[in-house]
Parts: C-alpha cells; sequence; structure tokens
C-alpha cells in the first residue's frame, strides 16, 4: 500500500479527476475520502453516488428526476467546491459520461453552468475493456488516466491484515461497549490462509461477528466456525466451476449474516 499511499499525496491537489481502480470490498471509497480530506478542498463537501446518480442530493421542494443527466448535474451542483465521487464508472450511461466529462473540462471557466468540482470515480480493474468495448468512451476516460490508483486486493497484502483485524476488532467492541479480546497467532494464520474474495469489507464483517461471539480471546476455531472450511483446504481456482460458485455462495451467506459489505 505504500504505492498508493505515494499517489494519495501527489494527487490530493484537488483539482484533476482520479479514478480509483480495484475490486469491491478494497476500500476504494475510503481512500477517495482520504483525497478529499488531504486536499484544499477538506472543508468542502465530499458527495459519493452511484453511477446511475439516483441517490444524488436534492434541495427541499426539488422533484425527483427520471433523468440521468439532470441528476448529474443536480450531484455536481451539490458538491461544489468539494469533491463528487462516482462509484463504478462503466456503469454510467453515455449521456451522463458526457454530462461529467463537460463539467470537468469546464471547471474552472467562469460560465453559468461551470461547476468548481473535483470529480474522483472507482472502477473495477477492467476499466480498459470497457472502454475498448466502448461501454466507457475513450475521450472520458482519458480524462482519469493520468491518475490512476490501483488497490491491492486484501489477499496481495497479507502483511497489512494483522493489524486491519485489530483495528477493526477494537471498533467494533468499543462499539458495543465491550472489552476489546485478545487475538491468538493461530487465529491470525487462519485469517492469512482464507482467500478473501470480499477483501477489506468482509474482513470488517468477520471481526464484528466475532466480537459479537468471542468475550476474551479469539482463537484459532473461532475463526474456523465463521470462514468457510473450504478456504483451509482447496484454493479457489482449483475448484471446479459450479464447486466455486457454491462454496462462495454459502461462505457469503454465513458471512453477511444480514449485514451489508461497503465498499
Amino acid at each position: 500500500m505504500r504505492a498508493v499511499a505515494k499517489q494519495v499525496e501527489e494527487y490530493a491537489d484537488g483539482d484533476d479527476p482520479v479514478v480509483i481502480c480495484g475490486e469491491h470490498g478494497t476500500g476504494r471509497e475510503l481512500i477517495a475520502r482520504v483525497l478529499h480530506h488531504k486536499g484544499p478542498r477538506t472543508g468542502a463537501r465530499f458527495i459519493a453516488v452511484r453511477a446511475t446518480f439516483e441517490d444524488a442530493p436534492t434541495t427541499r421542494g426539488e422533484p425527483k428526476s427520471d433523468d440521468a443527466c439532470e441528476r448529474a448535474r443536480r450531484a455536481l451542483r451539490a458538491a461544489t467546491g468539494g469533491t463528487l465521487l462516482v462509484k463504478d464508472v462503466s456503469d454510467l450511461s453515455a449521456p451522463s459520461q458526457r454530462t461529467l466529462k463537460r463539467a470537468i473540462r469546464d471547471r474552472h471557466q467562469s460560465q453559468t453552468e461551470a461547476t468548481d468540482v473535483q470529480v474522483v470515480a472507482t472502477a473495477d480493474l477492467d476499466l480498459e475493456r470497457a472502454v475498448d468495448a466502448e461501454i466507457v468512451s475513450r475521450g472520458f476516460y482519458e480524462l482519469f488516466q493520468p491518475r490512476r490508483i490501483v488497490v491491492p486486493p486484501l489477499r496481495d497484502r497479507l502483511d497489512d491484515l494483522p493489524a486491519l483485524f485489530e483495528r477493526w476488532i477494537k471498533h467494533y467492541a468499543a462499539e458495543i461497549g465491550r472489552t476489546k479480546p485478545t487475538i491468538s497467532t493461530r487465529a491470525i494464520v487462519r485469517l492469512a490462509e482464507y482467500p478473501w474474495p470480499g477483501n477489506v469489507g468482509e474482513l470488517k464483517s468477520i471481526a464484528r461477528r466475532l466480537v459479537v461471539r468471542v468475550k476474551t480471546k479469539i482463537e484459532a476455531g473461532d475463526v474456523d466456525e465463521i470462514l468457510p472450511t473450504v478456504a483451509a483446504r482447496v484454493p479457489l481456482e482449483d475448484l471446479a466451476f459450479e464447486d466455486m460458485v457454491k462454496s462462495k455462495l454459502a461462505g457469503l451467506l454465513a458471512r453477511i449474516d444480514g449485514y451489508p459489505v461497503h465498499d
């Protein structure tokens, strides 16, 4: 993550657009928020919206719109002076891409429609394929391409796992007013053996469930009760496709336990 931290420092000038690529659950939105708070726009609003802009803020009395471009313009206005985060940019409609492209291009002009906003986007690692397939316009993509941050999946940075897990155990213990349980070395080993398809978002969910279940010390057996057994026996890439799907669905249902896993 040192390379990511270096890029965050470099791009936190609050100006040109940035795209943060990685798998879901790797913490892309968190990195976007760090970018915002490290830069000159930290005192202004940080607005995060989905690619449909259906969750864009509206002013009191303002009717909802069925027009994606109008919703995009509302999001831009809401984030004026601050940062607009557009999640999963590959899902943007072509008209919405044109609206954002125009806003980025004209943001320093004194036109009535110009909006002073830094646009940050998140995307999967196959963003270039979306461009080649003409799902994302090349001109729109090229606005973001010079400032691209790639967040590695948790399985590729297992050295970070103990500190991340400790952090979330402490967080959820404090949240329910309980003393933080200690964590055995063997429990950490068990966690490191798991491939983490849900990345940091999934680790948070596991930490939450363990804090609820365990009061004093988290042992390897406690972890084994929550993680899918297939993770410790067979690498996902060695499973037949049908078995992999069954395993991941069963594990997902067991792990989420009714809680959302955030990006």
